[in-house]
């Protein structure tokens, strides 16, 4: 499948979620997160495009946008797009809104991308749906950069496709094989499109993490981190990573390493449902570094020391003392976060019931809101988890159990 081309069967790529562990905000200033991907995921049908047009469907947010490829190819230079010409075209203005920053990263994607293929007046129809939470330090808008990277590129002949993998040598464990079940937006589109999702796959059906070489990862990765880009203006590449690598990472100045080991946690995550911008999060500490570097520096690196602790626990503590070392960490830092201004008094009120069910959480993501996470041991009784569940949904809060560790993008 290339753009240009009839397409015979279904293009589907879907890229997970993430949750920080420890280190968000610190990374921006060179210091080290720990982050893993979640087993929610993004996920883009790249449908027949009309001849010309350049679509784009996001039935999540009810949004549904078409420009001729005349008016994208209008945008572009030598040096890549001119960006006050596509904010235009975007609507972006001096605040612009969910819906204009994904257009922009479709958009700067598109053209940057696929310039060669929109010359020949091929057109594109991306379709995308998320079981993601916007706003909620999930990673939502990486996922979706990173889905669109990954389509584009695949389309316009920059990576290819691997064979079905041979189940019975695969080395990933069940729990690593991505479900082949695709949202029911998709599925139906696809039908009526005459696109069948049961035909021999365009690509690797139930892939795994390694549906592209290292070195195509490496570039979808690189154009994942653009499109955050446009959504967040500085974002320290973290989110891209994880959900372009999936698994548990350590992340430092654009440095991927992965996690040696990885005990199995269960993780419940908490969405008090108060929106923020992750933007304007890392503006407000860039903000207070600058005012106070003597005074924020030494937070930051109290940050460095507690996840360089915690990565050396995960990796290579004892079976019987990780656990309590990692609730007493997940503590420390939530606290420290609130000292350099990202907490919220929603976090802490998921914090506090936490706690009084012998439990530790902490913020996760750009803080301000959004979500926290919650470490649950993994002989905690099921009628006591249930009775922190109600508690937090008593308090206005969404939750749900998370797999951790899932692979990163693929093609379904």
């Amino acid at each position: 499948l290339r753009l240009g081309q009839e397409m015979s069967c279904p293009l589907v790529v879907s890229a997970p979620g993430k949750v920080i562990l420890h280190g968000e905000h610190a990374v921006v200033y060179g210091k080290t997160a720990l982050a893993t991907s979640v087993d929610l995921r993004c996920f883009l049908a790249l449908l027949p495009p009309r001849e010309g047009c350049v679509e784009l469907e996001l039935p999540d947010i009810k949004l549904h946008k078409r420009w001729t490829c005349s008016e994208v190819m209008a945008v572009k230079t030598q040096e890549g797009a001119d960006l006050e010409m596509l904010r235009e075209l975007c609507g972006c203005g001096s605040a612009p809104s969910t819906e204009s920053l994904a257009l922009l990263a479709f958009l700067y994607l598109t053209v940057s991308i696929c310039d060669g293929e929109l010359r020949k007046n091929a057109g594109v129809h991306a379709l995308v749906v998320s079981s993601l939470p916007a706003s909620a330090g999930l990673g939502s808008s990486a996922a979706y950069s990173v889905c669109l990277a990954a389509g584009l590129l695949f389309i316009s002949g920059q990576i290819e496709r691997l064979p079905l993998p041979d189940s019975s040598s695969s080395s990933c464990s069940s729990s690593d094989s991505i479900s082949r079940t695709l949202p029911a937006l998709i599925a139906e589109r696809l039908a009526a499109e005459g696109l069948s999702s049961d035909k021999p796959p365009c690509a690797a059906r139930g892939a795994h993490a390694h549906a592209w070489s290292e070195a195509e990862l490496r570039l979808v990765n690189k154009w994942g981190l653009e499109g955050e880009r446009m959504i967040h203006g500085t974002p320290s590449g973290i989110d891209n990573s994880v959900s372009t690598y999936g698994g548990a990472i350590s992340f430092k100045s654009g440095s991927v390493t992965p996690l040696k080991r990885m005990p199995n946690m269960k993780i419940l995550l908490v969405n008090t449902k108060v929106s923020r911008s992750t933007k304007k999060m890392v503006a407000n500490v860039r903000h207070k570094y600058e005012k106070f570097p003597g005074v924020m520096e030494p937070i930051l690196e109290a940050i460095e020391a507690l996840t360089v602790r915690a990565q050396q626990e995960l990796e290579e503590g004892p079976d019987g003392t990780v656990l309590a070392t990692v609730q007493e960490l997940f503590q420390v830092n939530h606290q420290l976060l609130n000292a350099i201004g990202v907490g919220h008094p929603s976090l802490d009120t998921v914090c506090a019931i936490a706690m009084e069910h012998g439990l530790a959480a902490k913020l996760t993501g750009a803080g301000g809101g959004g979500c926290a996470i919650v470490l649950i041991p993994n002989d905690f009784p099921e009628e006591k988890l249930e009775n922190v569940r109600k508690c937090f949904l008593n308090n206005d809060c969404d939750c749900w159990m998370t797999v951790i560790g899932t692979n990163g993008v693929c093609l379904h």
